[in-house]
């Protein structure tokens, strides 16, 4: 059986990425493959500063050389100048591995950047888990790269570790719940990127309408600016005294377990790339409803602007009915098959 390094984010984080890799790294283990993972932040989150992020990212070339030789290493790296890094320390730190490396989100505003196509000719094998985008890579990439969604099921799914205010308000009633996850994102480009605003908006003109339903609000990740603070509290003072949604923040857990709960799972984003969220949900059966700003899976209710969101949402609730969606497939196998290939 090969030896396997993942570097990635890693579990206890809460987000896609680090949670799909924790999922790969157990189902390894559970084969009988002999498994690490590198952690690209520290477990005491104190020390998960700029530079300290940094100094760990730059020290795993000398990780992976004080360790038994691996066969494959997995990279699952944000940004260009981290993807060049591992590029450029390959050859003489990773003592013969095989390097897969994982593109997560959209990769078409990287195809005009030279260092990122460089990265990407000195690795293995390239993984795109956006649907469609090996095939917009040179032919020289294309050969030795496949589009693999990064969905990865758990063999188990508990809700131990979802704290009780959360399950009070799930199972407080039979009214249909809606479900949003993500991080507050500023930016210029994408201010409120996960759309808890939107989400906001739509809670107050379904209520307007007399639809039946509560709403969940879950946001992810640290709010470790004051704009992001403020951002949070201002859709808290709007929501207050509302009795069918609750905003959570960074209480660190996972979103299958609540998902066993829901009705439906809504995914506003200005841009995305293959969401591990929308994956789920349609894994558990959940109506699910995305924005038309990527491609989505089959079984995704797409929209295009916030009359579109009302009226789809509104459809659905008024229908109450389950979603047919049968769409519990993972990717696990394919992923295997790239390491088996090597």
């Amino acid at each position: 059986m090969k030896r396997v390094l993942i570097v990635s984010p890693m579990p206890p984080l809460i987000g896609g990425v680090s949670i799909s890799s924790g999922r790969l790294y157990d189902n390894l283990r559970r084969d009988g493959y002999d498994v690490d993972y590198y952690n690209l932040k520290f477990s005491n989150g104190r020390y998960n500063t700029k530079i300290g992020i940094l100094l760990r990212f730059m020290y795993i070339p000398i990780y992976v050389l004080l360790h038994k030789r691996y066969d494959i290493i997995h990279c699952h790296v944000p940004g260009v100048s981290r993807k060049l890094y591992l590029s450029l320390v390959k050859p003489i730190f990773f003592k013969g591995a095989k390097t897969v490396m994982t593109i997560h989100g959209d990769i078409s505003s990287l195809l005009r950047s030279k260092p990122f196509l460089f990265a990407l000719r000195r690795m293995d094998s390239i993984i795109c888990v956006q649907p469609g985008d090996s095939a917009k890579l040179p032919d020289d990439i294309r050969s030795r790269s496949e589009d693999i969604p990064a969905f990865i099921m758990p063999r188990i799914i508990p809700d131990s570790d979802v704290p009780s205010d959360i399950m009070d308000f799930v199972g407080r009633d039979d009214k249909p719940l809606i479900i949003h996850n993500g991080a507050v994102v500023l930016s210029d480009k994408h201010y409120d990127l996960y759309g808890f605003e939107d989400m906001a908006d739509l809670y107050f003109k379904l209520k307007q309408a007399g639809v039946g339903f509560k709403m969940l609000l879950i946001v992810i990740g640290e709010t470790d600016t004051a704009d992001k603070r403020r951002f949070v509290e201002a859709i808290r003072t709007r929501i207050a005294g509302e009795p069918d949604i609750l905003l959570v923040h960074n209480q660190g857990f996972e979103l299958l377990p609540i998902l066993k709960y829901g009705f439906m799972y809504i995914r506003p984003t200005k841009t995305d790339g293959d969401s591990l969220s929308v994956r789920e949900a349609l894994a558990m059966g959940l109506h699910t409803v995305a924005s038309d700003r990527t491609v989505r899976p089959d079984g995704v209710v797409t929209y295009h602007n916030a009359e579109e969101l009302f009226d789809k949402v509104k459809a659905l609730l008024i229908d109450n009915k389950r979603s047919l969606c049968d769409s519990n497939h993972d990717f696990y196998d394919q992923i295997k098959s790239v390491y088996d290939s090597l």
